[in-house]
């Protein structure tokens, strides 16, 4: 330091080092990583001033929502009108498997598999967790499902473990890529673990380093796919001879990395016989179905892990609960739930708009408390799941997907007492929200924080972000109601759809400036966290730049009003549908395509699927026949 006296400080990434008034950040290292580029910050002065000015925005944006001649209060006004409701839904959920015929090992005792789910297992990513976690991720990572051949994860991973000669001849493990499948001489869609070793060499050893050699952006799907079965073999490989079970602490090195079963360790005998035998012993009781030698043993194992874990092991209260969390599989359960009462809701709507009758509304109003009732259970499921990580659970983009399911259907409650559509609406969005969020490259997994993460301002910050979302997924889904409403349009019922869509657009505006304004000032409180840990308000990572990207598309719709021939609903609506493409990309593009600092999103980077390029080509085609009829009423004079 400046005193001459030399201090042990270690600076890490995201978290600041200050002295004296002086704030050190490290911003990247040497390039023969054997220094570090700090960056120094000493402005409290304007750090203030700058502060203020944030502080003093938000208020007035907020308050602009509450003035009386503000065009946001003009437009509630305007919306007072009851609309009998419009509605289109093109969303198909079928989750189902056929039964499968193959022969799976004799489950394990469904009690004692509940039992030893409730033992508790450190992670790769150094979380302590009950062994049903890592059991059902596993499982997730192997078969893309919580369940296979009936069992719980906890008894398919002990029969694993008991039976691995028989596993490995199972065709379980799915074959998405033709060229694989023809290497390897499979057929059915399935292979097993055994079709990749011959007299104990691996098969895929050649693909696999041929295709980690290319860049990721140099890959093609037959390198995705190698890669992607390769982890799903080590995977098997690890859960079969107990090497992810890193179940027993480290007594020569307390809260270092806990150790597998049947290693050898150095200390004390006993501990070193319990390490190497005892689980093994439980293994082979379990697979005897001798369970009273079996609790004997796994009791002993908990005993351990209690006298070497410490402080480290969490409340047994902790441990039943994220097993419930893990039996319950509340937001995969609420995608069904949402979407189901969000399609009859819909069609309630669309019947509503042709046939307009009393029992409609009150439909309407049961289902608003039914959905009700599940936003209270989605609202727990994120209690439970803040509980259990220990911290706000926006930090990933599972995460991040149920969060905003919640706050979009937030934005259709708020909408309600204007109209019940924007509701049926939000509920299929919500739906939308979950699905993508159980897709396989996405991770449910509880995970901890990174250091940037580690904030207050992951709480306000990502709430508000994610919030604006949900205002501008309904703005758009109101856009494409009502280019359905442009397409049905005919001699008959044009005055009435005329009407219908006048106040959607006016509700719509409403969703609109809502969602720019959250967005905003979301915006400016990522600053305030930058600042925090980066030391720089605004760096040009991906992320900040297509924020304001997004922002700046808002702004020009929100302000479409002003612009000679876009003064119309036709084109508001067109607007709000196509700006939401600047939100898809800030998330999903931003996260995992082009990467930065931001990239928190967690699981594998995705292949767009086919139907996405489908469901684009239908959107241009509803726009283009919604115009073109528009148009011809238009020159009609109506």
């Amino acid at each position: 330091d400046p005193s001459g006296h030399q201090r042990p400080y270690r600076i890490f990434m995201n978290n600041t080092l200050k002295y004296k008034g002086y704030r050190f950040y490290q911003s990247s290292y040497d390039t023969d990583e054997l220094g570090t580029v700090l960056s120094v910050n000493h402005d409290s002065l304007g750090t203030g001033v700058t502060y203020a000015g944030y502080f003093l925005m938000m208020v007035f944006i907020i308050l602009s929502m509450f003035a009386p001649d503000s065009r946001f209060r003009k437009l509630l006004r305007d919306s007072r009108k009851p609309v009998l409701g419009a509605g289109l839904l093109l969303f198909l959920l079928l989750r189902g498997s056929a039964a499968e015929a193959r022969e799976f090992p004799t489950p394990p005792d469904v009690t004692e598999a509940k039992a030893f789910g409730r033992m508790w297992v450190q992670g790769n990513e150094g979380r302590i967790k009950p062994v049903s976690t890592l059991s059902s991720e596993m499982s997730r990572k192997l078969f893309g499902k919580n369940k296979i051949g009936g069992m719980l994860p906890e008894q398919f991973w002990l029969s694993l473990m008991i039976e691995p000669q028989e596993w490995s001849k199972l065709k379980i493990i799915e074959i998405r890529d033709q060229e694989i499948a023809r290497l390897f001489r499979i057929s059915g869609g399935k292979g097993a673990y055994n079709d990749f070793f011959r007299q104990g060499e691996y098969l895929m050893s050649d693909l696999v380093q041929e295709a980690l050699q290319k860049q990721p952006n140099q890959r093609n799907g037959f390198d995705k796919s190698v890669i992607k079965l390769d982890e799903t073999l080590n995977i098997f490989y690890l859960g079969m001879n107990g090497q992810l079970l890193q179940i027993f602490p480290d007594a020569t090195h307390p809260g270092a990395k806990w150790m597998i079963p049947g290693k050898a360790v150095i200390g004390n005998p006993v501990d070193s016989l319990i390490v190497a035998d005892m689980f093994g012993n439980y293994l082979k009781a379990v697979g005897d179905r001798n369970f009273k030698e079996a609790g004997t043993l796994r009791q002993e194992i908990s005993k351990f892990q209690k006298k070497l874990g410490g402080a480290l092991i969490p409340s047994e209260n902790k441990a039943k609960l994220e097993v419930f969390y893990n039996r319950a599989l509340i937001f995969e359960r609420l995608a069904i739930v949402y979407a189901t009462i969000g399609l009859l809701f819909l069609i309630i709507q669309m019947i509503s708009l042709f046939k307009p009758a009393g029992w409609h509304k009150r439909a309407g109003w049961i289902f608003a408390g039914l959905l009700g009732g599940a936003w209270i259970i989605h609202t727990v499921g994120l209690g439970l799941r803040w509980y259990l990580s220990g911290h706000a659970p926006m930090s990933n983009g599972y995460e991040s997907m149920i969060f905003v399911a919640w706050g979009t259907l937030l934005a259709g409650f708020l909408m309600l007492w204007r109209s019940q559509l924007p509701l049926a609406l939000t509920a299929v969005l919500a739906a939308l929200s979950l699905l993508v969020a159980h897709l396989s490259w996405m991770s449910p997994e509880i995970t901890p924080l990174v250091p940037v993460l580690k904030s207050v301002w992951l709480t306000i910050h990502v709430a508000v972000i994610m919030t604006s979302y949900s205002f501008l997924g309904l703005g758009a889904l109101i856009g494409l109601i009502t280019m359905i409403l442009y397409v049905s349009k005919n001699r008959n019922n044009y005055q009435t759809i005329d009407g219908h869509i006048a106040h959607l657009t006016r509700i719509n505006k409403i969703v609109l400036i809502a969602g720019i304004y959250l967005i905003t000032i979301g915006c400016f409180l990522g600053a305030i966290w930058a600042n925090q840990s980066w030391g720089r308000y605004w760096g040009w990572d991906p992320k900040e730049t297509w924020c304001l990207i997004t922002i700046l598309v808002y702004s020009f719709v929100t302000h479409m009003h002003h612009i000679k021939d876009f003064n119309n609903d036709f084109a508001f609506n067109l607007g709000s549908l196509m700006a939401f493409g600047s939100v898809l990309m800030t998330y999903f593009g931003v996260n995992y395509f082009l990467g930065g600092m931001h990239s928190y999103a967690g699981g594998d980077m995705p292949t767009i699927p086919v139907m996405a390029y489908v469901g684009l080509i239908a959107l241009v085609v509803l726009v283009y026949v919604a115009y073109f009829n528009e148009l011809r009423f238009q020159r009609r004079g109506r």
